[in-house]
């Protein structure tokens, strides 16, 4: 039998096992221990009548064959199936490394993370491997190592890169391993707080379970959780892997954990839990207003809260003196047309699906100009005195406050501005004659003016004249006749004294009133004169003869029982008062209308006039003795009178707006404001405002009005009334050249015409008139029994 030296894996080998024999009839049967392959059995005659039997195996030997016993053997049946042995040989089968595995050694405790690991690369092979390769697979990836041998160290291990395998080679052929994965043990990492249980959304003062949730190996056995507020960390009594947090609230709602396991520990990233409740915070934001809100501008407020989920939808609410009022708005914004600087207050509600937060209410600071200006009179306790001094102050009522002021003195219907710019004045040697006084107020806004104030100046009595009252036949000896001690004083004069001057002798009567009675006149030479006394001092009279015959003198118009006033269609008492001698027996009323002098019918030195009137007013007065005439200065009764507006008042538009102006004539004289009657909202302050006082005209001035739609009314008011009238506005086209249509002034023209006509009628009858010539000097009177005279 040819037995090989070596056999190669999966290379096809033939072996031949041969026997001679000479029993044809029987011949031998030869016989492998090997099953495998395929078998040839030859037989051959040799020389000499023996044969060859030649049994040929052919096979493909594996790495199992190696080392096994091959033997051929020869069965002889003709000898009681005799089974005789033949020769054997021992395979020496060579194949690749097969069976590879990665050993690993040295890891009783287990393999942590940044440790090392050896491993060993065993397989089975003939003949044994001479050469091996390392690779690690990272991603899918297989990196080759630089190791070559059959053992390797692998340092600082992690267990991303944990998987190995190796190949080894022979002269056969190389074989590979599987991959090995290196079950690292590592701290807990990439933990995470995860939120369970809150599909709808976790609410103010609900629960919330938390996991913390980790990788690691070995599995964490313990944990740790933590409340972060205000960047505090505040351990929990928590131990486990799950917890449920009771009464959860926003200012709360950071939380993380910590995880630990044989290798080490791992910390969280904190989460904010996001806590729903209801709109907190809530507060009205005014917008756009860097300059401040004026009186008639538009603002806009914002209502701003902090909520989760964010607020959908929104209340607003106006508040006034007496009320609470819903908008209509619901949205975040609302802008509040044409704001008024009544003290109105705003507060918003913000509602989400959790509740309804409600703001405090925002009181807007409104800018205006200055209103409601008055003159104020202080440190005149006692009254203020002729040549004394006063202080007067201009109180108005503005936003911002007025930084400039302008001071008018009124002296016969003149309006004289004073040097003064403050708020406060002193007038020195204050007199009778200049005590009407009125200032206005500026601010960034306006200009505000206020009513003239008439202070009430104390004077001595002074003008006094001693006025002869007697029959129309004169004086005769024996008579009894009526003196008259008249002046004019503020306050009244309270007493009296009469004197009688005889031989340059001045004998004090004992008669303390106005008015004395002279009882049995005699032909001698005597002089009477009176002095009158009021707090402030006292005034005397000049000496009257009564034996000298002169005509009337010192004429005057009396005005008497008018300490409230005069008012249109009251009756108001008129004495002709005058200095004479003999005393004057007759006497002559005029009335002025127009320039033209009016007499009336009555003759007497007191007389009534029945249902006066403005147009009516100016009266005087003519007295006559036997020596002459002598005629008053014509007196002019201050008649007071509701406002009337004049047909002059118009508006037109300018390139800078709408321009009004609006004239009224009353007494006192009135005070204008403007308005627009659709939105209740005066204008004055919304744009540029001025006032001019002439006598009882009143002209107000609006300026750079933005308003072109619509209507704008003045509004004129004093003590007695008011009066009324809208301006219709509309733009400009080209045929009204800027000019502003105004029915609404048209209708009230046909109106006070006829009012006009039949007032005129009904006044007529009043008195009867006769014409004279003087009206030049008027003279406003209005205080009781005041006599004026001709300087």
């Amino acid at each position: 039998m040819n037995c090989p030296l070596t056999l190669t894996e999966g290379v096809s080998v033939p072996i031949v096992c041969t026997i001679k024999y000479t029993c044809v009839k029987t011949p031998p049967q030869l016989m492998w221990s090997y099953s495998k392959g395929s078998i040839n059995t030859i037989h051959e005659p040799m020389l000499g009548g023996v044969w060859e039997v030649k049994s040929v195996l052919t096979f493909i030997p594996a790495s199992k064959d190696h080392s096994q016993i091959l033997q051929c053997r020869a069965l002889y049946s003709d000898i009681n199936d005799l089974i005789s042995p033949g020769p054997s040989c021992k395979l020496n089968v060579q194949y690749a490394p097969q069976n590879l595995s990665i050993l690993l050694r040295g890891s009783a405790g287990g393999i942590k993370e940044g440790g090392h690991v050896s491993l060993s690369c065993v397989s089975d092979s003939n003949p044994p491997a001479f050469t091996y390769s390392w690779y690690r697979v990272i991603n899918k990836d297989n990196i080759r190592l630089q190791a070559k041998t059959m053992d390797i160290t692998v340092m600082n291990v992690t267990s991303e890169a944990s998987e190995y395998y190796c190949s080894a080679q022979n002269d056969v052929g190389i074989g590979t391993s599987k991959p090995i994965h290196l079950v690292v043990q590592y701290a807990p990492r990439h933990l995470s707080v995860v939120v369970s249980g809150s599909a709808s959304g976790i609410k103010e003062g609900g629960h919330v379970s938390l996991s913390c949730v980790s990788d690691s190996n070995p599995p964490a056995f313990t944990y740790s959780w933590y409340r972060v507020i205000n960047k505090d960390n505040i351990r929990l009594m928590a131990e486990t892997m799950d917890i449920t947090l009771m009464n959860v609230t926003r200012e709360e709602s950071e939380y993380y954990c910590s995880a630990q396991n044989d290798v080490g520990i791992g910390t969280s990233k904190p989460i904010h839990l996001a806590i729903q409740y209801a709109p907190k915070n809530v507060s009205v934001l005014v917008r756009g207003s860097a300059h401040g809100v004026k009186e008639g501008d538009d603002v806009s407020l914002s209502c701003v809260s902090d909520s989760n989920p964010p607020a959908f939808t929104y209340s607003w609410h106006r508040v006034t003196s007496n009320e609470t009022i819903q908008l209509q708005a619901e949205a975040m914004d609302i802008t509040v047309e044409n704001v008024t600087s009544d003290g109105n207050q705003y507060y918003c509600s913000a509602h989400n699906d959790v509740g309804i937060g409600t703001s405090k209410p925002l009181h807007l600071m409104v800018q205006y100009a200055p209103r409601h200006l008055s003159v104020v009179v202080s440190g005149s306790a006692s009254g203020i005195k002729e040549g004394g001094h006063v202080s007067l102050s201009c109180v108005s009522d503005s936003n911002p406050p007025a930084f400039t002021y302008s001071w008018y003195r009124v002296i016969n219907k003149d309006n004289i501005r004073l040097m003064a710019e403050t708020m406060d004045i002193t007038v020195e040697n204050v007199t009778s004659e200049e005590s009407e006084y009125y200032c206005s107020a500026q601010n960034d806004v306006g200009i505000g003016t206020s009513k003239p104030i008439h202070l009430a100046i104390q004077y001595a009595p002074r003008n006094l004249s001693v006025i002869v009252r007697w029959s129309s036949g004169g004086i005769k000896e024996g008579d009894r006749v009526s003196l008259s001690c008249v002046s004019d004083s503020n306050p009244p004069t309270f007493k009296y004294s009469w004197y009688r001057v005889m031989s340059n002798e001045s004998v004090l009567l004992h008669e303390e009133t106005m008015d004395i009675t002279v009882e049995n006149m005699t032909s001698e030479g005597v002089l009477y004169y009176c002095s009158a006394h009021n707090d402030v001092g006292f005034g005397t009279s000049t000496p009257i003869h009564l034996g000298d015959q002169y005509a009337p003198r010192n004429v005057s118009v009396l005005l008497r029982g008018s300490a409230g006033g005069i008012k249109e269609g009251d009756r108001v008492s008129l004495s002709c008062v005058s200095d004479s001698n003999p005393p004057a027996f007759t006497y002559s009323w005029y009335r002025v209308i127009n320039k033209d002098n009016i007499r009336l019918m009555a003759e007497t030195m007191d007389i009534t006039v029945m249902n006066v009137t403005r147009e009516e007013s100016e009266y005087y007065c003519s007295a006559q003795n036997d020596v002459g005439i002598g005629t008053s200065k014509p007196i002019h009764l201050a008649i007071q009178y509701k406002p009337a507006i004049l047909l002059q008042s118009s508006c037109v538009i300018g390139p800078e707006g709408v321009t009004c102006h609006c004239i009224a004539e009353s007494n006192p004289p009135a005070n204008i404001t403007w308005e627009r009657p659709e939105n209740e909202d005066q204008l004055a302050h919304n744009s540029q405002l001025s006032s001019l006082i002439r006598g009882h005209r009143v002209t107000s001035t609006l300026q750079r009005v933005t308003v072109t739609r619509g209507e704008i009314s003045c509004l004129a008011t004093n003590k007695l009334g008011s009066a009324y009238r809208n301006f219709s506005l509309q733009k400009p086209d080209r045929h009204t050249n800027g000019l502003i249509i105004v029915p609404a002034v048209l209708f009230g023209v046909v109106v006070v015409l006829v009012t006009v006509v039949i007032y005129r009628r009904k006044t007529r009858t009043a008195l009867l008139v006769v014409n004279e010539e003087n009206k030049d000097n008027d003279t406003n009177v209005g205080v009781d029994d005041m006599i004026l005279k001709n300087m």
